[in-house]
């Protein structure tokens, strides 16, 4: 993840993929921006989170130190709103795969 700037985060239908629990922190502990689907990013930074819908094509357009301080914008955004508490976790994880029904 140090090596990009961005990691993308496709949506899956399932909680299987591994993505619900180590890579957002792996990604935000090194630095990386994350990219995925908006409503599942919403599920990590928040509904309000100024960019949901950020895509891979945005990221050329930015300068290092934007990169840098997006990439700290999200890492806050995680640790602040998405605990690291089980149930939690379980309860956002059904919100979003009821949502994809």
């Amino acid at each position: 993840f140090q090596r990009d700037w961005a990691c993308l985060m496709p949506g899956y239908d399932h909680a299987g993929s591994g993505w619900w629990r180590a890579r957002p922190l792996q990604a935000a502990d090194a630095g990386c921006i994350l990219i995925g689907e908006p409503k599942e990013m919403a599920v990590y930074y928040g509904s309000d989170f100024p960019f949901l819908d950020l895509k891979a094509s945005d990221l050329p357009l930015l300068e290092e130190d934007q990169l840098a301080d997006l990439a700290d914008l999200q890492k806050r955004a995680l640790y602040e709103i998405h605990p690291l508490d089980k149930k939690v976790q379980q309860a956002e994880l059904r919100a979003v795969l009821e949502a994809k029904k």
